[in-house]
């Protein structure tokens, strides 16, 4: 139990942080056009 629990919270970090930088290259992506 205790094991699953713990194998869950790493994937649910894991996803956040790929979240995470998934939107931050689009923001970069979105910025550069702005620029350009």
């Amino acid at each position: 139990m205790d094991t699953m629990f713990f194998v869950g919270m790493n994937v649910a970090l894991l996803g956040l942080l790929v979240y995470g930088l998934v939107s931050a290259k689009e923001k970069i992506k979105a910025g550069r056009k702005e620029i350009i």
